[in-house]
């Protein structure tokens, strides 16, 4: 709780209430999408903005339909520079 206390001003109050609910159910499973999705992605992104890198989303599933997905993207990527 301590390490989410230091970020919590960052989000938005209602889903901060909801990640700390979660936290104190021990659901982290829930609460780390909720982070994902509500603290670190729109830091990245505004991060990217900042320093002018576009970046590639990618809806996944699970963790194989990610690497899957990832590995596609590359051999794309690669048939495209070639």
């Amino acid at each position: 709780m301590a390490a989410f206390e230091k970020i919590r001003r960052r989000i938005h109050t209602p889903i901060a209430a909801e990640i700390e609910r979660q936290l104190l159910m021990n659901h982290y499973a829930e609460a780390a999408a909720l982070l994902l999705e509500h603290y670190y992605d729109p830091r990245y992104e505004h991060s990217g903005e900042r320093h002018g890198h576009e970046y590639i989303h990618l809806q996944i599933d699970d963790p194989n339909d990610g690497v899957n997905k990832v590995t596609s993207f590359l051999q794309q990527l690669k048939l495209q520079q070639t």
